[in-house]
């Protein structure tokens, strides 16, 4: 690969031209909706690479994820309604309103102080009659991701718990709940348990400031390393895990432990 130092005119210009009549027709024919899954795809490999804290691989992810907002601008560009210059116009003016404190009047703020700042603004220069400070949350976003920023939105607003033990209690009494509708057997209101009480468990880690995502993601790479232990354990006593009482599976998983 040619290992000239490229400026980001250059990724614009080259999009252009393999959107272009006469460039390439896998290119040309997609649409917004058609690389989507490679738009969140991308997003999921950068922040892989992220935690993983791989240098080389997170410039690699950055760059592919580059390539789909320009891809996606370069699409309205076509049809004239924008172009990259008024997405990156329409962000930065954006970043300097959100930020008085330093370009309007200086002023010393804690990190916590400037985020409440940031959802003040954002509210009051919402459109229409949506003046919610949650209007903003995408309806397709993960369950988890959404609680946490839920969480995170009212908290900024001053509506938040005020120490750990208040959302144990929280979890213990919603644990309580969940245990007497699954005696009564009452599958709706199960249902609804279970979401209490995992809104509750997100809380605690807002608390914490953990992701949720990545916490549960560390927890299932454990459980998931842990049962092919497990497996490779039954495999040299010759037997399938299905082979096995519930009493030596057990004993075989706390021995792993």
């Amino acid at each position: 690969m040619n290992s000239r130092k490229r400026k980001f005119e250059d990724l614009v210009q080259l999009i252009a031209l393999l959107r272009a009549p006469g460039g390439c027709p896998w290119d040309r024919k997609q649409t917004h909706r058609s690389i989507l899954p490679n738009l969140i795809e991308e997003t999921y490999e950068l922040v892989e690479s992220i935690e993983k804290n791989r240098l080389e691989e997170i410039k690699e992810e950055l760059g592919d994820l580059l390539l789909q907002v320009v891809f996606h601008a370069q699409m309205e560009a076509q049809k004239k309604n924008f172009d990259i210059t008024d997405v990156i116009t329409h962000i930065h003016d954006k970043i300097v309103f959100r930020h008085p404190h330093v370009f309007k009047k200086k002023t010393k703020l804690t990190a916590e102080k400037v985020l409440q700042n940031w959802e003040k603004i954002k509210l009051s220069h919402k459109k229409g009659d949506n003046h919610s400070t949650f209007s903003g949350l995408p309806k397709h976003l993960p369950a988890l991701v959404k609680a946490y920023r839920v969480q995170e939105k009212s908290a900024r607003l001053g509506f938040a718990w005020q120490n750990p033990q208040q959302i144990v209690k929280k979890l213990k009494e919603e644990l309580n709940e969940l245990q007497k509708d699954l005696k009564n057997r009452k599958k709706a209101k199960i249902e609804q348990e279970l979401g209490d009480l995992f809104l509750a468990l997100v809380s605690l880690s807002w608390w914490f400031k953990k992701d949720p995502e990545t916490v549960l993601r560390g927890s299932i790479d454990k459980f998931v390393s842990r049962f092919q232990k497990l497996e490779k354990l039954a495999q040299r006593q010759n037997k399938r895990l299905s082979d096995l009482a519930p009493e030596k599976l057990e004993k075989l998983w706390q021995k792993i432990k």
